[in-house]
């Protein structure tokens, strides 16, 4: 070995194909297809992004073994379809499981729920949406993966103790909804 350094020993990997990596994959062959001259730049940047998501998702395998493995692909699992009907039965049919050993394992890996956790992620779509466009309050339920305008108002009610529109109202005035320094602090 030149210099006395070991040689590390590569060892192969399985990840799961999850639906980040292949939407970047497929941007980027669309840009290389493009008819008019590439954009080298932007090219550049989504393979740098697919680069840095498949080698979080090796991290975050080497890391995980068995019933934790099977926890992060739920998880990604929910974060792919938050904003679709989901239902715990997909999930753990996802990853091949029952239903109470999955709500059990993903309750045990993450402190949360796997339905807490689809609202965190449909709140924070929401939350973005009324900073970011002119959508209705309607629109913005419905795109954020909330059956109904009044489920998500009670939702969003209990998490940050105002209403979609109270906090819309104080973010147009220029006031970003900012829970430490307004006071409303999220609840559970």
């Amino acid at each position: 070995m030149p210099g006395g350094e070991k040689e590390k020993s590569l060892k192969k990997v399985r990840i799961a194909a999850y639906e980040r990596l292949l939407t970047l994959w497929r941007q980027i062959i669309l840009e290389k297809r493009r008819f008019e001259e590439e954009n080298k730049e932007l090219s550049d940047y989504l393979l740098r992004a697919l680069c840095l998501h498949i080698d979080r998702a090796i991290t975050e395998t080497r890391m995980l073994h068995g019933s934790s493995y099977l926890a992060s692909r739920m998880k990604s699992f929910i974060e792919e379809h938050a904003f679709l009907p989901l239902k715990v039965e997909d999930v753990a049919g996802h990853v091949g499981i029952s239903v109470s050993r999955a709500v059990h394992l993903f309750k045990e890996s993450f402190g949360k729920t796997i339905i807490q956790y689809a609202l965190e992620i449909r709140l924070s779509s929401a939350i973005e949406r009324m900073q970011y466009t002119g959508m209705t309050l309607e629109q913005i339920a419905e795109t954020s993966g909330f059956a109904s305008y009044s489920y998500f108002h009670r939702v969003f009610r209990e998490k940050y103790g105002v209403s979609p529109k109270q906090y819309r109202l104080g973010h147009e005035g220029g006031q970003p909804f900012q829970p430490a320094e307004t006071g409303l602090k999220p609840r559970g």
